[in-house]
């Protein structure tokens, strides 16, 4: 990696960083601290249509990997890293597919695929950490909720911000 790459990733890993600390949701009801509803999700599908999959991957997994260890949620970190890496670059393999034109549909199929993704790791993940597979299932309405969420706002900006800001491409 380049030193600017290095940089961006750790720009683009804080921005993610504050799409989960700034707006989110943590029903209270829900067993090991899962279930969180955050921004960060958005925050990957927009760096993923501007910059594309790997800066996705790595600031993700980074971004809210630093979350988890400095808010509490320390048991979450390692399966975090993994499940939001791997989801970046499902995330972008996908949205690179040339046989479907419409960029608003690859992108809205690529963050549905890898919001699927998501929520089954974590939901294994909570099962683990859980310690049965009954409590997690709790959460999945609300994984499904924030892969909607980031669909719903991510997408719309992540466009507008490629077409209307050039020169955060080239960053």
């Amino acid at each position: 990696m380049k030193t600017k790459d290095i940089v961006m990733t750790g720009l683009l890993s804080a921005i993610v960083f504050l799409g989960v600390s700034i707006l989110k949701f943590q029903p209270p009801f829900l067993p090991n601290n899962g279930g969180l509803v955050h921004l960060g999700t958005a925050m990957m599908v927009i760096i993923n249509i501007v910059w594309g999959r790997k800066k996705c991957a790595y600031s993700a997994a980074i971004g809210m990997t630093l979350f988890d260890i400095l808010s509490g949620y320390a048991n979450w970190a390692i399966a975090t890293f993994i499940i939001r890496f791997i989801m970046g670059n499902i995330m972008g393999y996908l949205s690179e597919i040339k046989f479907i034109k419409n960029k608003y549909l690859i992108n809205i199929f690529s963050a549905l695929v890898s919001g699927i993704f998501m929520t089954a790791g974590y939901y294994i993940a909570g099962a683990i950490i859980a310690g049965d597979f009954i409590a997690p299932i709790q959460s999945l309405p609300f994984d499904f909720l924030q892969v909607g969420i980031a669909i719903v706002i991510g997408i719309p900006v992540g466009f507008y911000l490629k077409h209307n800001l050039k020169f955060l491409e080239q960053a």
